[in-house]
């Protein structure tokens, strides 16, 4: 299988059609690749090519990014989706990307989803830095200067080889996992992209919730790296 679309949700039934147009665009565009859509969700969702793999209990979306990726997950790639937006162009696009030139020497084969226009962009979206805020304390000590990598596309090798099986840390329930994977590979030495595969974004339904509480999880996340932790993970995951 070419490619996996994982798709946590928690809004199967409060924002339906939002979903629906979500795993319609997936449908309509995605016709030359073979593919499958993972749902995690309390709630039963069905649809074309869709399998609905039940959250048991509210155990957050970067869970469910992970749990699927790792143990579910058949397709040689791996695309994170959010509900609340729909392709406007194939995925294929970024693949055709990691497997070109630009990726060749790099250990890392992960790409962004681009949800803000479809072209090839490099350093969109910038990570705090000294003096800004990250979660509820503000950064004293200087940052490389990365960009977060939303919507990761990753193949399936580099997740089991170099990512310890997960696309974003284990600690994080709803936000910051773009922080934490683009900084981990900008200090690698392979800064992130976003590709040419465009989202379209259906509904502004971003849960603010746990913004704060994640936010300080890559803050201490990134004060072990500088001090010396240089894992995506400690071994203990």
């Amino acid at each position: 299988m070419d490619v996996s679309f994982l798709l946590p949700t928690n809004r199967a039934h409060t924002h339906s059609k939002v979903l629906e147009e979500c795993i319609r665009s997936i449908n309509s565009i995605h016709t030359s690749i073979s593919y499958e859509i993972l749902v995690y969700s309390e709630e039963a969702v069905r649809g074309d090519n869709v399998t609905w793999v039940r959250e048991k209990g509210a155990t957050g979306p970067l869970k469910g990014f992970n749990f699927m990726a790792r143990e579910i997950a058949k397709g040689n790639y791996i695309a994170c989706v959010t509900d609340d937006h729909a392709f406007a162009n194939p995925v294929s696009l970024c693949m055709d990307v990691v497997e070109g030139p630009i990726f060749q020497d790099r250990k890392y084969k992960v790409i962004g989803l681009n949800p803000d226009g479809p072209s090839l962009c490099k350093g969109v979206c910038p990570i705090p830095q000294k003096g800004d805020l990250l979660g509820d304390q503000v950064i004293s000590q200087h940052i490389s200067p990365a960009f977060t990598l939303r919507f990761p596309v990753v193949r399936k090798d580099t997740l089991a080889t170099h990512l310890s099986g997960h696309i974003f840390h284990p600690d994080l329930f709803y936000h910051a996992g773009d922080i934490w994977l683009g900084y981990f590979l900008h200090c690698k030495g392979e800064p992130t992209y976003e590709g040419p595969t465009h989202l379209k974004e259906i509904a502004s339904l971003k849960d603010p919730s746990y913004e704060v509480k994640d936010c300080n999880v890559v803050h201490s996340l990134i004060k072990n790296h500088i001090a010396g932790c240089t894992d995506y993970l400690p071994s203990h995951y």
